[in-house]
């Protein structure tokens, strides 16, 4: 029998589920705070896992979701340089 979904993981079906998607939600039991830890538990490599990074922009608060392979290492310079080349703004890493 699966537990139900905790309070953060149902706000995330309930967003999916009002912006037209039909996903199911589902939080397993092993850890996949890392994309090893994610790949372990699903039974797949880590460059199948995908992760997700968010940085700040300091300036004006808005924020850029970077996604990339669990395999790859996400360079901060080289975010904050595609950033500010594309935008002119300085972003800092938020720690979310």
């Amino acid at each position: 029998m699966s537990q139900p979904l905790k309070s953060s993981s149902i706000r995330v079906q309930e967003f999916l589920a009002s912006h037209g998607h039909n996903f199911t939600v589902t939080e397993l039991a092993d850890s996949t705070r890392t994309a090893k830890d994610a790949a372990n538990a699903i039974g797949c490599t880590e460059s199948q896992i995908a992760k997700s990074l968010i940085f700040k922009d300091s300036n004006t608060e808005k924020a850029v979701l970077i996604i990339a392979s669990g395999s790859n290492q996400v360079s901060v310079k080289n975010v904050e340089a595609a950033i500010r080349a594309c935008c002119s703004s300085k972003f800092v890493f938020a720690a979310v």
